[in-house]
């Protein structure tokens, strides 16, 4: 995506030049938000497209352009150039897919060839030019905003990231607790086994009695020591679920109520299906 310092080689609809006299404007207003319904807490964008300018809209009305939204993920290091198909509506994402500060950059870009572009309101410096602009060109740009996007609802299972790390023994994990997802670092054994027990239906359900029990003691503990902590996406994500079901974290003081309060969260994923496979 280019961004506002760049200079092209026609008149571009942005706030910080003069390529347009006549009050064109062009935005995009977001709103963040989960997907209303609660089995599914897909993140999802709500938009609104704000474009005063007749020449660029007659651009979007016989299909030659298109808006699109750039969308950056630092945390997730997730880039997504999404087109938005009408002036309002809803864009959607997988849970944990974008966390954290999201940068968002609207562009009007140019799908088709247009061979005698000359919108209305331009610039008299630019004369009676026609450009012709190739498919993939930019017509209007948006200052680029930073969208935070904090919910305390999302599945605390998105936001847990195993990664291999050739660092480690090969047969122990560690915990990296300081982004907005977890992050479970393997040795190259250790690893191969994890693919092996979640690909098993049977034995996938001792994960949530050790390696992810393991993770919920780590992140218990760093949260009742630290209120640091409680800003990481992963943290508000636990605090909510233990509320959910009454676990209050002040009696959260030590090893022994920390694992109970783990197996309590994870009971529904370990204990009772374990159970529910033997009846």
């Amino acid at each position: 995506m280019s961004n506002l310092s760049k200079t092209f080689f026609h008149p571009v609809l942005r706030e910080s030049t003069r390529d347009f006299v006549d009050g064109s404007a062009f935005s995009v207003d977001l709103k963040a938000r989960l997907n209303q319904n609660k089995n599914d807490e897909n993140l999802c964008i709500d938009y609104k497209v704000d474009l005063a300018s007749s020449g660029i809209s007659a651009q979007l009305a016989d299909g030659s352009a298109q808006v699109f939204l750039d969308l950056y993920s630092k945390e997730t290091i997730t880039r997504i150039l999404s087109p938005l198909v009408d002036e309002e509506g809803t864009i959607e994402f997988k849970a944990g897919q974008l966390l954290g500060v999201l940068e968002v950059q609207a562009a009007v870009i140019a799908t088709q060839t247009i061979k005698s572009y000359s919108p209305a309101g331009i610039n008299k410096e630019y004369g009676d030019a026609n450009f012709y602009i190739l498919p993939g060109s930019i017509l209007a740009i948006s200052e680029k905003i930073l969208l935070p996007l904090s919910f305390k609802r999302i599945k605390l299972e998105s936001l847990i990231r195993v990664q291999l790390s050739t660092d480690l023994d090969p047969d122990v994990y560690e915990l990296n607790l300081d982004s907005d997802f977890i992050t479970i670092l393997m040795g190259k054994s250790f690893h191969a086994l994890w693919d092996i027990m979640r690909s098993d239906i049977a034995v996938k359900p001792y994960l949530a009695l050790s390696i992810y029990k393991d993770t919920f003691v780590e992140a218990l503990s760093l949260i009742y020591k630290t209120e640091e902590a409680e800003g990481f996406s992963w943290a508000q994500a636990l605090i909510a679920r233990c509320e959910n079901i009454g676990i209050k974290l002040e009696e959260l003081t030590n090893f022994s109520s920390q694992n109970q309060a783990a197996l309590k969260l994870l009971r529904e994923l370990g204990v009772h299906k374990l159970l529910a496979s033997e009846v």
